[in-house]
């Protein structure tokens, strides 16, 4: 995101763009419509879903300010389970929780983890290697923002590339000082316009 507090507004026919882009991307990542999702975030009174709502979406809220030790070891003991599963949430996180699989369980792999999907930060390539270890499949990164939705997601190959989401954006890297494209591998402003968003 962009860092400075402000509201946008998003009109129906742009939230539904935003649930085809997220079924296409997480499709993309492995992720399948039924899996339960095992979000990893910060949860508060303001963004925590009810109980009745989590369940309906199979969806377990996992608290990052809570990993300790012995929060990842109850936690890991019950998500081994045979039900298909998919992780969403903090590059950060799901890194602790490989480092703690590989220091007190070192040869276990998590069951049924069909998805990865790692958001807000990037993720190192040992970070990479220690989860694809002990999750049993590849994460991925995701760069996305509330604003819009999702920009950019990698592949579940390994690779470090991401797709751009053509189909809902136009994505330009433009000079800082100017409205300029950069040169390939130039660092520069991302400029994002959103196709879908009628409402701004």
């Amino acid at each position: 995101s962009t860092g400075t507090p402000f509201s946008v507004y998003h009109d129906l026919n742009k939230k539904n763009r935003n649930s085809a882009d997220t079924i296409f991307f997480g499709k993309l990542a492995g992720f399948e419509i039924g899996n339960q999702l095992n979000y990893l975030k910060i949860w508060t009174v303001v963004n925590k879903k009810r109980r009745l709502k989590a369940l309906a979406e199979n969806i377990e809220a996992i608290d990052v300010t809570e990993l300790s030790d012995k929060y990842i070891e109850d936690l890991v003991r019950r998500l081994n389970t045979n039900r298909k599963k998919s992780f969403l949430g903090y590059a950060s996180a799901l890194e602790s929780i490989a480092i703690y699989m590989n220091k007190c369980m070192p040869d276990l792999v998590l069951k049924n983890v069909s998805s990865i999907i790692a958001m807000s930060e990037g993720i190192s390539e040992n970070a990479k290697a220690l989860i694809k270890k002990h999750f049993g499949v590849f994460p991925v990164s995701r760069y996305s923002n509330v604003e819009n939705g999702i920009l950019a997601q990698q592949m579940q190959n390994g690779d470090n590339e991401f797709i751009v989401n053509w189909a809902s954006y136009n994505v330009e890297i433009l000079a800082f000082n100017s409205d300029n494209t950069v040169e390939f591998g130039q660092p520069g402003r991302i400029v994002v316009t959103d196709y879908f968003n009628f409402a701004m």
